[in-house]
């Protein structure tokens, strides 16, 4: 191989691994913070509401309600009316809009009472509450609430601070 040839290979191989590590930063750390603050800079904390779709995020098959949580002092207690919808769920995401472990119910895993109302836990601690959504190390992130072929418009459930321990009591 020829000096100018070698020259170009080593620097070529070189610019290559600098533009896939580039590209794993990018990927892994950078696009995530950007969507996660793009996201979430109007939502609500410890509330849930109706997300801003008008960007082409959702479908009209699908109804959202979304917020943020921060169990890091305390517990949140989500209350409400089960939608009429043939598939609902609530579900925690962290800082990265990464599915958290243990923290995600659906209409078959939700106890409701007779008159279809329930009530669901956001806890880093769980105390054995039958509708618990464990945040495990995720104690701040966002909460997603959805309805998949809702036959109505989904009642806003209330979300209550509870002093750690104090919920479902």
């Amino acid at each position: 191989m020829s000096p100018l040839a070698w020259w170009w290979a080593t620097r070529g191989a070189v610019a290559l691994g600098t533009l896939v590590l580039l590209g794993f930063a990018i990927l892994g750390w950078i696009a995530p913070a950007v969507v996660w603050w793009l996201y979430r800079r109007n939502m609500p904390l410890q509330a849930l509401h109706v997300p801003d779709i008008s960007q082409g995020a959702g479908s009209t098959d699908l109804g959202y309600l979304v917020g943020l949580y921060d169990v890091r002092g305390a517990d949140l207690v989500i209350r409400g009316q089960a939608p009429d919808a043939d598939y609902w769920m609530i579900g925690l995401y962290d800082r990265w809009m990464l599915d958290v472990p243990a923290g995600h119910r659906n209409h078959h895993d939700i106890t409701c009472d007779a008159s279809a109302r329930f009530e669901v836990v956001i806890t880093a601690r769980p105390a054995g509450h039958p509708n618990t959504l464990d945040a495990g190390r995720a104690t701040r992130g966002m909460i997603m609430y959805r309805a998949v072929l809702p036959r109505a418009p989904i009642p806003t459930p209330e979300v209550a601070i509870v002093p750690r321990g104090g919920a479902g009591a």
